[in-house]
């Protein structure tokens, strides 16, 4: 916690610019049997095992990927043609600065999407 001097007018707006900067503090391991290092997703488990919606002989696994607000969001990439092409690659998560600990939450895969995305951040120099 940071204390500044404001002096604020009456009749008057007043602007205070303050830039904020955290760093990662992450699990000292992801383990599955710690809840607040990894945590449980029932829908994405209930995925592991199916068939992916593009790599259709191929089945989806279980991975974990770093949360940072508790929730795990859209990826891979910044665009939907990613999401489109490579639904199910989840390389990655990031949401910015870590408020309190940093989490893992589980997340339904397909080797082959992740294999596919990193030939075409590779050939499109993405990321």
């Amino acid at each position: 916690m940071a204390a500044l001097p404001v002096t604020v007018r009456a009749g008057q707006v007043s602007t205070l610019e303050v830039h904020l900067a955290c760093k990662p503090r992450p699990c000292p391991k992801p383990d599955h049997a710690d809840p607040t290092c990894v945590v449980q997703n029932p829908e994405q488990r209930r995925l592991v095992g199916t068939f992916c919606q593009v790599h259709r002989r191929t089945k989806l696994k279980l991975d974990i990927v770093p949360i940072h607000f508790g929730f795990v969001g859209y990826t891979p990439g910044l665009g939907g043609e990613e999401r489109t092409l490579f639904p199910n690659a989840w390389p990655w998560w990031s949401a910015g600065c870590v408020i309190g600990d940093q989490h893992w939450a589980e997340v339904a895969y397909c080797s082959d999407c992740r294999a596919s995305y990193e030939r075409y951040k590779r050939q499109a120099g993405k990321h």
